[in-house]
């Protein structure tokens, strides 16, 4: 595609210097004119084109990228991680069907405890996003930590969070596989699969997999931002859990419209009784009434991780500093609502930043089976 564009840039080139230079000019503006719409309707797949460090995932990946997509939404994750399965598949097998005998994200062990166990690789896509899932919330959401621990197994999120307050770094990643080789009586029967493995004797895993993965993952072509690195660990809003609507696309419970886009999740609670809890330290930020939110409060964690609840009956939570598991508000059903219910969110700035990046709550959080 890219080679497509660079020839129709170099033909415009030709074709401007005619008109410079030539009588034909205006039959070179309508061949110029033609081009560009050729070039307008050509297809564009920079939804999922991967670059970073000079390196792009090859079609045999690229050719599961939809399936991926598909086990990603029913799984309840954000749809931004497809990126990084897609660049773990690279890895672990370049999306060769013969060649990893099905087992495409080599996802075996995570699900017997023995390599050879899977050999559909839909079934591999879905234990490879299930197995995904797992490391991102035993590593706290922290990205590197977990394609580290996708490598070395779940234990890694740990020892980086006790070792190293859950932040990644080349060191840790050494310092965990030399650990695992002294845990088995013969070290010997590791082969080191690069030489800086052998060099450091960290022979367990692969010491470089960030690296190796995060080489495809650059910036999304679409502008797209990347998952949000929150390191904090989130607590949930209310003590009981019910999910009564989720996250993504949805008919509008107001309008009857299909195809709108519901930011958050929305838990069952008890107008005027049920409290509703900060899931983290933070500031709460000043709100007033929304139409829309209703009663709302909006918690600052970081500079690029917000908590919103919405539709409140009372707020309590006053602007300032806020400690998790303190009071927010009062469940309702104020703003555009059809009940009483907590519209809980996770973004990256606060709601009047139109342009804010919504996240799956599913992502920090296990609600247990997703309603339909």
């Amino acid at each position: 595609m890219e080679n497509a564009k660079a020839i129709i840039q170099s033909v415009f080139r030709t074709l401007l210097m005619k008109i410079l230079f030539s009588t034909g000019g205006l039959i070179a503006v309508g061949i110029i004119l033609i081009i560009i719409i050729v070039a307008s309707i050509l297809p564009n797949d920079d939804d999922f084109s991967l670059e970073g460090g000079g390196q792009v995932v090859s079609e045999s990946v690229l050719q599961w990228k939809d399936d991926i997509a598909k086990e990603v939404e029913r799984q309840g994750m954000d749809k931004d991680i497809v990126i990084i399965l897609l660049a773990i598949l690279q890895q672990e097998s370049g999306g060769n069907l013969k060649g990893s005998n099905g087992d495409i994200f080599q996802a075996s062990e995570s699900k017997c405890g023995q390599i050879g166990c899977i050999t559909d690789p839909k079934e591999s896509i879905e234990q490879g996003v299930k197995q995904f899932k797992r490391v991102l919330k035993a590593s706290h959401n922290n990205i590197k930590v977990a394609i580290q621990s996708y490598n070395f197994g779940i234990g890694f999120a740990d020892y980086a969070q006790k070792q190293n307050d859950g932040k990644y770094s080349k060191e840790i990643a050494i310092a965990f596989s030399k650990m695992q080789m002294q845990k088995v009586a013969n070290p010997s029967n590791y082969t080191c699969i690069r030489q800086e493995g052998k060099k450091y004797g960290a022979c367990y895993g692969d010491i470089l997999y960030v690296s190796s993965v995060m080489k495809y993952v650059g910036e999304i072509k679409s502008g797209k931002p990347q998952p949000t690195n929150y390191d904090g660990e989130l607590g949930y809003p209310l003590k009981s859990i019910t999910v009564t609507s989720e996250f993504g696309r949805r008919i509008d419970p107001i309008t009857g419209e299909k195809g709108e886009d519901h930011h958050g999740i929305d838990l069952a609670c008890t107008e005027g009784v049920t409290k509703v809890y900060a899931s983290a330290d933070g500031e709460v930020l000043p709100t007033n009434h929304s139409s829309s939110l209703g009663n709302y409060v909006v918690i600052k964690h970081d500079d690029h991780f917000y908590t919103g609840y919405a539709h409140m009956s009372q707020k309590i939570a006053q602007p300032g500093e806020i400690k998790q598991g303190d009071p927010v508000g009062i469940c309702g059903s104020s703003g555009s609502a059809t009940g009483p219910h907590l519209h809980f969110t996770v973004q990256n700035d606060d709601f009047s930043n139109p342009n804010r990046k919504n996240y799956n709550p599913r992502n920090y959080l296990d609600f247990g089976a997703r309603v339909k």
